[in-house]
């Protein structure tokens, strides 16, 4: 889909099991669009971020356990840094997102993968494996490879963090490698390094996405290939993508919650995630899966 002109009435239709489950009206309502005038800018082409506004990996570790910068957080936007990866962040209220509902959310998707992920975010998500993913990120329809998460070492941060600041709830960072549904398993393209900062009780999150390289040791490791180095155009489109893709799952995901957890929180047993198909985790790096 043209994520930058969205619109429902594009949406592919639902298997027809799926159109006929109570919810499926919020599947072709379409994602929930942005109102928020900095987070509309935020996206806007030819509106890179400046390069001081670009945090470092480091940087983003120092704010999130000072207990007065983490209140202020990053400029949100998108951009290059210095190193030539694309660079996404968003800094935004998450109302209603509880640290019990956010455990919730992901109950629900496991309940129904297949079904429930799609109304996450419309036309982008597909299905949601344990490690795995099959979404468009705005640059096509791809498998999302996640594999399990870095140990805090490896973003730079120590594992407790929110001892040491306890507006911090949550941190996931994330190696992930998202394989285009067009490009040969051994291409090996579309690294990123994404972290999720969850504070205030869950009710605010700070998400970047460093495309292009992976967390190692506190530091970010160069995984672009030839392609990538040389042309940041296309880098820089990834970041500015992946910057809308957060702020639209958020706002999705706030809106769902406020309308299910009310009714469904506390019925829904602990998930567990399908496991990626055999015959797809014997094409790709071990890792992941």
């Amino acid at each position: 889909m043209n994520f930058d002109n969205y619109d429902p009435k594009n949406l592919p239709p639902l298997r027809p099991e799926d159109e006929k489950k109570p919810l499926a009206y919020i599947y072709y309502e379409g994602r929930h669009e942005l109102t928020d005038q900095d987070q509309i800018d935020a996206i806007k082409p030819d509106n890179a971020l400046a390069p001081e506004d670009i945090c470092t990996l480091e940087e983003i570790c120092r704010m999130l356990l000072d207990k007065e910068e983490c209140r202020k957080g990053p400029k949100m936007g998108y951009g290059l840094t210095p190193e030539g990866y694309g660079y996404a962040c968003i800094n935004t209220d998450m109302p209603g997102l509880t640290m019990e509902v956010r455990d919730f959310h992901m109950k629900w998707v496991g309940e129904d993968p297949g079904f429930h992920y799609k109304l996450w975010y419309p036309g982008a998500h597909i299905i949601h494996y344990d490690k795995m993913a099959i979404e468009d990120c705005g640059w096509g329809m791809m498998d999302l490879l996640q594999g399990g998460r870095p140990p805090m070492s490896d973003v730079g941060l120590p594992e407790n963090y929110s001892e040491i600041n306890p507006y911090i709830c949550r941190v996931m960072g994330r190696n992930a490698r998202g394989r285009l549904e067009t490009e040969e398993f051994d291409l090996k393209s579309g690294y990123s390094g994404v972290l999720h900062c969850v504070m205030d009780g869950g009710l605010h999150q700070w998400s970047f996405g460093f495309m292009g390289a992976h967390y190692k040791n506190g530091k970010l490791v160069d995984m672009r290939n030839d392609y990538e180095k040389e042309h940041p155009e296309w880098m820089l489109y990834m970041a500015r993508q992946m910057t809308s893709h957060f702020l639209h799952e958020n706002k999705q995901l706030s809106y769902l919650m406020q309308m299910l957890y009310p009714k469904y929180g506390g019925k829904i047993e602990p998930y567990a995630l399908p496991h990626v198909p055999k015959w797809f985790a014997s094409h790709v790096e071990e890792e992941y899966v």
